[in-house]
């Protein structure tokens, strides 16, 4: 059973696997032939977890990121309505806008857009920070 109160103060994947921090020691039955097996078997565990987690799970991040970063440029258009995301509040609660003109740099990438508020302002806004709303993707 994993331990409510762990010294480091948070939950890592190793509670999951073994129900206690990567750094503790092995406990089980006392018996020395048993111990080191149970060790062994542990160890493995961990080892085949963060293997997995590498291969699986990281490089798949690293690939959305990527498509993500590359479709950023290509996927705004003049007229289209977006969000302007917002650190300090809540999705639900983030402005929208209109796409007026998208910056384009001398490397030919888009990273910047001029957007106009409801309130008619103009606001030069990072392209990371614009959310296109799903309505206006279809094309």
């Amino acid at each position: 059973m994993v331990q409510a109160e762990d010294e480091a103060g948070s939950l890592t994947p190793a509670h999951f696997l073994i129900g206690e921090r990567l750094t503790a020691i092995p406990h089980g039955p006392e018996t020395n032939g048993s111990l080191t097996k149970e060790s062994r078997m542990r160890q493995k565990h961990a080892e085949d977890f963060w293997r997995r987690w590498q291969r699986e799970y990281l490089t798949t991040l690293r690939s959305f990121h990527d498509v993500r970063q590359q479709q950023a440029s290509t996927k705004f258009t003049r007229g289209d309505v977006a969000l302007l995301q917002e650190d300090v509040r809540p999705r639900n609660m983030w402005k929208r806008a209109v796409i007026e003109q998208l910056i384009e740099e001398r490397d030919g990438m888009i990273r910047n857009v001029v957007l106009r508020t409801p309130e008619g302002n103009k606001i030069t806004h990072p392209i990371q920070l614009v959310i296109p709303l799903e309505g206006d993707q279809g094309g």
